[in-house]
């Protein structure tokens, strides 16, 4: 018998929290103490080709190459917002505490904000770990700012300098055109990275910051616009290889374009309503299987579920896109859900399935997914039509 989602949930968060929300990540082969003694490190083709080796691998090989189980803030941040959403606002304080001791302590920019707690090696670009990223401060804001309200933190200081770091740090200019980047030092253009940045700094006005703030998060959002395909798609980024169209970065965009428009009062109605109108016709099959991207089946990953559950429920939900969310999550446990290990598997292949458990990647993003499923099922948002 497949479970509920309501059981899924408690079991996951009890295996969450027995292992103090640390873990594996796709991303962290490069703290293999194994790989750090020898000179292959130094070589940025060797990190990345170790880096994905480790991250396509369906036999987790981190404990025999010496790679710990870390703590990452981008994780704290969705856990904090699914104790919240599920009305558990003491543990959402105290991850929300845990969190604001996370902020970067190698930073010495204007600033200051969160980065993962590992190296990591881009096509585009090399990050130390422990770096600010756009990422993982936007999703630490969000969080901060909902336990400020929740759960009674006082998150004005932390989010006002993460604002200081993307406008001291991430504007990049081509002539009038102005974007906001992933990281420090790179100016690869990617479009989750940019709404989310203007989402912090929005935030950050809404705190009391620098009012310029609001003009350099509308610039950055009207060139994602302007990139906005005319059937509603973004590709991810601007660079040759960054030329794909995924699901949860749409989704990401979707829901970073939603909260900018409710902080800054902007009129991107239309172009919401057209990018929820891709997605929904793009990244699932009719009995609710999420596609990774939009032009083929496989693989599938339960973070493209999390993600949906969150876009097609609290960005301009509709009664058909709450249908579709209910498929999509009945499928995904049906597929993903591991009951003997009390875990989501990472990825669903054609014909096998990778079975590793990844802290923040998949399983924190489920734990967020379902909070929010299951906060729609008590506290249902009124629909818009279905038209």
């Amino acid at each position: 018998m497949t479970p509920t989602p309501q059981a899924v949930f408690a079991r996951l968060e009890s295996w969450c929290r027995e292992r103090d929300y640390q873990g594996w990540d796709p991303f962290d082969g490069l703290e293999s103490r194994l790989f750090r003694a020898t000179p292959l490190h130094r070589s940025a083709l060797l990190r990345l080709v170790w880096l994905q080796l480790f991250k396509r691998s369906p036999v987790n090989a981190r404990a025999l190459a010496g790679v710990p189980r870390l703590d990452n803030p981008a994780a704290l941040a969705l856990f904090a917002r699914g104790y919240g959403l599920t009305g558990d606002t003491a543990r959402e304080g105290d991850l929300a505490g845990r969190l604001l001791a996370m902020r970067s302590t190698r930073w010495s920019g204007p600033g200051n904000g969160w980065g993962y707690p590992f190296d990591w090696q881009a096509r585009a670009f090399a990050v130390a770990k422990d770096t600010p990223n756009a990422i993982a401060t936007a999703y630490a804001v969000r969080a901060l700012a909902e336990a400020e309200a929740r759960a009674g933190i006082d998150a004005t200081p932390a989010i006002l300098d993460a604002a200081r770091f993307v406008a001291g740090t991430l504007v990049r200019r081509r002539g009038d055109d102005l974007f906001l980047g992933y990281v420090p030092g790179s100016d690869a253009m990617v479009h989750n990275a940019n709404l989310w940045s203007a989402y912090v700094l929005a935030e950050g006005v809404r705190h009391g910051g620098d009012p310029a703030w609001r003009g350099i998060a509308l610039d950055a959002i009207a060139h994602s616009l302007s990139a906005q395909a005319a059937d509603g798609s973004w590709l991810y980024g601007e660079a040759g290889h960054h030329r794909f169209i995924d699901s949860f970065h749409t989704g990401y965009n979707l829901e970073a374009l939603d909260l900018c428009a409710g902080l800054l009062g902007g009129g991107w109605d239309g172009a919401i309503r057209r990018g929820k109108t891709f997605y929904e016709a793009n990244f699932f099959t009719r009995d609710g299987q999420p596609k990774y991207y939009h032009d083929r089946l496989w693989p599938t990953d339960p973070t493209c579920t999390a993600q949906a559950l969150i876009t097609l429920l609290t960005v301009a939900p509709t009664n058909a896109a709450r249908d579709l969310a209910d498929r999509v999550l009945a499928w995904t446990i049906g597929r993903m859900w591991l009951p003997r290990a009390g875990h989501f598997a990472y990825q669903a292949h054609a014909r096998w399935t990778n079975r590793i458990a990844y802290m923040r990647w998949t399983q924190a993003w489920m734990f967020l997914g379902l909070a929010v499923w299951l906060s729609q099922r008590e506290n249902p948002a009124e629909p818009e039509g279905d038209c």
